[in-house]
């Protein structure tokens, strides 16, 4: 049951990596992506690990910080050894008592996994153990390779023309654009009615049409208005604005503001 358990997990793992895989993100694009020379997280881990954390498998001198895990590590593996014979001496005599050597629910890889745990403790060359050497990589590489590739990632979609909270169209918006609408609606709707009136007989009322620009319009004929539309001046005039406020290049803004009014009314 244990088994079939692991392999259903194991397929869940692999169906939710099916994305990473179709964007081309494997270990190798993780690797590069963590050897930035300008990730200032990767060299506060070089400046305090040394160059264990760079490549932590291989082999390195000893620094400050790996000479004082060799001796913890040390401490731990002889504490580790002392347990280890003292609970396979009592499996053992246990065993000899009960008649079977794997009681318990354990099976015959709690051995090999016990042996496999001491192996992980045991102090390097460069006075790291295998289990500290799995987190700096994984910290190190991993950590901070995958963390690039999605700072990477946002930087590209915001250049794109993302935005990472969507913002509600404002109140104002909505009301300019209905009133575009119903000045447009307006002036097609009486033009109609004058060409049908042209064509039934002769009439002085000229056809409504739309002057302006640079932001600026007004649907009329001289004797009728259907309305006009303006796009806002956002300068600041107020005194509480230019004493205290923080100044803000809005001409991006209002240069956009006049394309989309043009682009509507052209």
């Amino acid at each position: 049951m244990n088994l079939i358990k692991r392999f259903w997990w194991i397929g869940l793992l692999l169906v939710f990596s099916v994305p990473a895989l179709a964007d081309n993100v494997d270990y190798q694009t993780i690797a590069a992506a963590s050897q930035k020379p300008n990730d200032l997280s990767r060299q506060a881990m070089v400046m305090i690990m040394g160059q264990v954390a760079v490549d932590p498998f291989a082999p390195a001198q000893p620094t400050l910080i790996g000479s004082l895990f060799a001796i913890i590590n040390g401490v731990l593996a002889v504490m580790a050894l002392f347990w280890f014979l003292t609970i396979t001496l009592k499996t053992i005599v246990k065993a000899g008592h009960q008649g079977q050597f794997f009681a318990g629910g354990r099976s015959a890889l709690y051995p090999i996994m016990t042996f496999a745990g001491f192996i992980m403790i045991l102090p390097t060359q460069s006075g790291w153990s295998l289990a500290q050497l799995v987190m700096v990589w994984a910290c190190s590489t991993m950590g901070v390779g995958s963390g690039n590739l999605l700072t990477d990632k946002a930087v590209d979609m915001m250049d794109s023309g993302y935005s990472m909270v969507t913002q509600p169209t404002a109140p104002s918006t909505r009301s300019a654009a209905r009133g575009i609408f119903e000045m447009n609606l307006c002036k097609y709707a009486i033009n109609r009615e004058l060409e049908s009136l042209y064509a039934d007989g002769v009439a002085n009322t000229p056809l409504i049409t739309t002057k302006g620009g640079d932001g600026s319009y007004e649907t009329g004929n001289g004797s009728a208005v259907c309305g006009s539309a303006k796009t806002p001046n956002t300068g600041r005039t107020g005194t509480w604005n230019l004493l205290f406020d923080s100044d803000v290049d809005t001409s991006g803004v209002i240069t956009a503001q006049h394309q989309a009014l043009d682009t509507m009314q052209g």
